[in-house]
Order: C-alpha cells, then structure tokens, then sequence
C-alpha cells in the first residue's frame, strides 16, 4: 500500500499577489501529478486545502480538474477541513466537492446520548474504509481558533479502541491541530494547540496539519506511533518564504503495517532575499543599495523576497519609491515581488503599518504588537489568548435562521464574557441593590 500525505494547500490564497497565487495553484498542480508518477493508491489531504470555505471560483476549477484526473487514474482522496476552508454554517466548498464523488471527507462522528445527567453526550468517530486497500481512516476537522478541542473532549476513547481492535488494516488518523508538548519557541504566539491526549490512540499514523512547519515525531509517546506534519505546499506569507521556502509531501509506503516514510519537496520556482538595514540613512541611500544588491543577483524567474527594517535617519518610510523598485526588478525578469517592511521605521511618529499578503499573517502581527500595549494588569501571554479569543468569536458566521439583530447580540454577548464585562455588570447590579 502507498499513499500520498499532503496538508495547508491553501488553493486560493495570496490574494493580493497573483503570481503567487498562481505559484500555489502550481504547486498543488505538481503534488498531483507526483501522485500519479508514484502510482499511490489515495491522498490524504489534513486540512485547508482550500484557504476559505467558499474559494475563489477560477481557484476551484483548477483544482478540481487536477484532482479529477487522480480519481480518473483510480487515486482516491480524503480529506479532513482546516481552520481556513471550515464553516459554522456547514457551508463549504468541501462539502460540495464530497457530494459530487471529487473526494470523501472522513472526519464523520455519529453522537451517543448519554443517559447521564451530569455527563455530556459522546461522540463515536466512523471508520472510512478505502475500498482497495483496507485502510481504515477517520479524523476530526479544524476548527476556527482551536475550536476542534471540544469535539476532541467528546471522543467515546473506549469505543474508538474497541473498533480498532476489531477491525483489521492499516489505520490512519487525520487531524488539523498543534500539539502543545511538540510547540516550539518560534510558535509560542500561534493558536491552534492541544493537549496530545486529546488525540485518540491507537492508529498506526497520525496524518497531522495546521502547522506550517514540517515536523516529525516517530514513536515519541507511547501509544502513538508516527505523528507527521508535512506543512504547506508553498509558504503563505512573507517569513515563510524566507525561513521555509520550500513545501513538499509525504510519501508513505506501508508493507506488514509498518509505515516507510519519504519525504519529498514541492519546489516550483527558486526565491531570492534580499535584505536591507536603513538604520542611519535616507530613502534615497536605501533605494540605491537595493538597487545594487539586486543588480549582483539572477533574479530571473525568481521570486523576490525584499526586506528592510532599521529606522530611517531621515524622511518617511513612504520616500523610499518601492514602486520604481518594483519595476527595477521586474525588468530583470524576476517573476513577482514581496516585500517585507513591517520593521521599517520613521524618526518621526506614524501610524501603525503592515505589508503582509495574508488574513493570518496580519493578525499574529496585530495581535503581537497590541499585546505589548499597557492596557490591561495582566501579561503578554494572556492579553494574547483573550485578542486570539476575540478574534475566534468576532469571525463566527450567523447560524442558519439567525436574524442579524440575534447574531450581533449574540457575538457581543459572546465577547463581554472573555472580558468579564459580564460578571462587572452584575457586580455593579448587586452592589445597587444592596444599597
């Protein structure tokens, strides 16, 4: 048995970047056809393989042309939804692509009603069973902001053994989460994390996403086997590119239930960075080194990664023509261009400025930067949970039938108690009536 383990697609994403938008559909595109040349019996897909839940539509349809030719090859696909291409509302293109036989999403749980009053109902994970190979598979889809947690909480653990014992084949578990005990220091401001006993034991692999660096962890912890997160196929913002340019896939081959695993990149066109210190100078002196630190580089059909931090001696970050630079490089044949300035700074007083390309990308920043603000008597760490809380709530869709009226207060609502404005109002109300 061989198959494919791929994760953070993305398809659709880099808005504001065409070419790399293109570069993504690319790379997803040359995942495919690997697929095919290696013959692997199904892919699996942990989550975002679009980067919301109702894409762009020419995004779609590449997509979906290039995976119906693995299906017409006999190559199945499963799939799990990640914090990105997930909706409240049930709402998402997956699910469109499921009915229509594309490919079949296995994060599937049937509830069990406990009869137990003070006991919450349970959940029994449903075994898919790839109809070549006998490969049992299930997962639990992300959620926005780490809201998967519960269903993990809810999981009927003696059930799920008790299947797994019964059934026979090689048996894999998707998920799209972070484990919190495998968290490094470069992620500590990253939601998404749980407990690793949250995750069911037992499975033979454990086909992980979310976390966009590719990480492995083969028999770490007793009762769980082989933990792997191949990370995106391309990275979806400017650090990515310059700390993990290249993405890449998983191929693993199974022979008496003992997983082989390759890994194998994903690398359509090659990224130049160039990197810029304008401490101590002006516009005018940034703009000729970069004009030089590119005319010592081949840049053609390259993707350009420009970065400059420091604070100007003089003038506004605002002189320096980036867009003249950008066509500098662009007649160098280079094939797109992402700057990085987010560290580039005025001598004098402005507003608060971002360059990144990505919804994500913006909010770790914000969130970053406002949580240093003396707002509140409480630490860095937790003023970051509670913006990462607002911001899960704030992003909620309606449910269906939700008037807009209900929707708004219920999202207030929702937002005065990861403040505790809640419990202040009521405070107040029985201090007044004690007096």
């Amino acid at each position: 048995m061989k198959f494919m383990h791929m994760s953070d697609c993305h398809i659709g994403g880099w808005q504001r970047n065409e070419e790399l938008r293109d570069i993504l559909s690319e790379s997803f595109d040359e995942a495919i056809n690997l697929a095919r040349k290696e013959k692997v019996d199904f892919i699996l897909i942990s989550g975002d393989i679009f980067d919301k839940a109702i894409p762009d539509i020419t995004a779609i349809h590449n997509a979906v042309k290039k995976m119906k030719e693995a299906r017409d090859a006999g190559i199945r696909i499963y799939v799990i939804e990640g914090s990105h291409d997930f909706s409240v509302t049930d709402k998402t293109m997956t699910k469109i692509l499921d009915s229509a036989g594309i490919f079949t999403r296995v994060a599937r749980q049937k509830r069990i009603k406990n009869d137990e009053e003070d006991e919450d109902d349970k959940l029994e994970m449903i075994l898919t069973e790839d109809c070549e190979t006998g490969a049992k598979i299930t997962g639990i889809s992300g959620e926005w902001r780490a809201g998967e947690e519960e269903r993990y909480r809810l999981i009927d653990e003696k059930h799920i053994q008790e299947k797994l014992e019964k059934n026979s084949g090689f048996k894999i578990f998707m998920f799209h989460s972070g484990i919190s005990e495998f968290k490094s220091k470069k992620l500590a401001s990253a939601s998404g994390f749980m407990p690793l006993s949250l995750l069911p034991k037992g499975f033979d692999y454990y086909a992980g996403g979310h976390i966009h660096i590719k990480s492995e962890y083969e028999y770490e912890v007793p009762g769980y086997n082989q933990i792997y997160y191949p990370g995106p196929l391309f990275p979806m913002n400017s650090q990515d590119l310059e700390e993990h340019p290249v993405g890449g896939v998983y191929l693993v081959t199974v022979e008496d239930d003992r997983p082989k695993v390759e890994w194998k990149e994903i690398n359509i066109c090659g990224i130049v960075s160039i990197e810029v210190d304008a401490s101590k100078k002006n516009p005018s002196s940034v703009e000729k080194e970069i004009r030089d630190k590119i005319e010592k580089k081949d840049v053609k059909d390259k993707i350009v990664v420009l970065r400059v931090e420091g604070t100007l001696e003089s003038g506004h970050r605002t002189d320096i023509d980036f867009r003249g630079l950008e066509l500098f490089i662009k007649e160098k044949h280079a094939r797109t261009i992402v700057k990085r300035e987010v560290k580039l700074k005025s001598s004098v007083y402005e507003k608060y400025h971002t360059d990144s390309n990505t919804q994500a990308e913006i909010e770790r920043e914000h969130t970053e930067e406002f949580s240093k603000l003396k707002l509140l008597n409480i630490n860095n760490e937790e003023k970051t949970r509670l913006i990462n809380e607002i911001l899960r709530y704030l992003s909620t869709e309606r449910t269906e039938g939700e008037t807009k009226q209900n929707y708004k207060e219920r999202i207030i609502s929702e937002v005065d108690t990861v403040l505790g404005f809640d419990k202040k109002v009521e405070e107040i109300e029985n201090e007044a009536e004690l007096s």
